[in-house]
């Protein structure tokens, strides 16, 4: 008896020797792993996708072997928005800045999107920039000009009163 391969033409005169050719062939939709052959490519994808034996990056359609290797490729990857702290990706850049925006265990900087290591950090950036208004006084940060030169009243404000109790009559 005669195998063909459905991919490629290809014969072979066992069902072994087909399922070699078509595991070892790189342009055959083929999944290694459960050692099956699929009749597309996007049959294989599926296969992957609905698969828990199988780590798969679906924007890339790429396979891995570990979990860890998965997680490397969404950290060094700039097409995949991954949280390093949170081990987490998501599915645009717009939704991992809100996640930023919405968790305090992140020092962002919701004006310029910028995240920083630490709060530390964070303040630092605040007070060191020019377009950030940044009260140096009680080491606070505003949204806007106006906000910060209404807050600075407050200290002249205090400054003045202090001032005034050291005054005898």
């Amino acid at each position: 008896m005669v195998y063909c391969c459905r991919y490629c033409g290809r014969k072979c005169e066992t069902e072994s020797g087909l399922a070699r050719h078509q595991r070892d062939k790189a342009n055959h939709p083929y999944c290694n792993t459960c050692e099956r052959g699929f009749g597309s490519w996007d049959a294989l994808h599926q296969h992957y996708r609905d698969s828990a034996d199988h780590v798969y990056c679906v924007t890339c359609e790429r396979v891995f072997a570990t979990e860890n290797g998965l997680r490397m490729h969404y950290r060094d990857n700039a097409a995949h928005p991954y949280c390093t702290a949170c081990e987490r990706v998501f599915s645009s850049d717009s939704a991992l800045h809100q996640h930023y925006r919405d968790n305090d265990a992140h020092a962002y900087c919701d004006e310029c999107g910028r995240l920083f290591a630490s709060d530390s950090g964070l303040k630092r950036h605040w007070r060191d920039s020019a377009v950030h208004s940044y009260c140096t006084d009680c080491d606070r940060h505003f949204p806007s000009n106006k906000a910060l030169n209404k807050h600075t009243c407050t200290h002249a404000y205090d400054d003045l009163t202090y001032a005034m109790g050291a005054i005898t009559i």
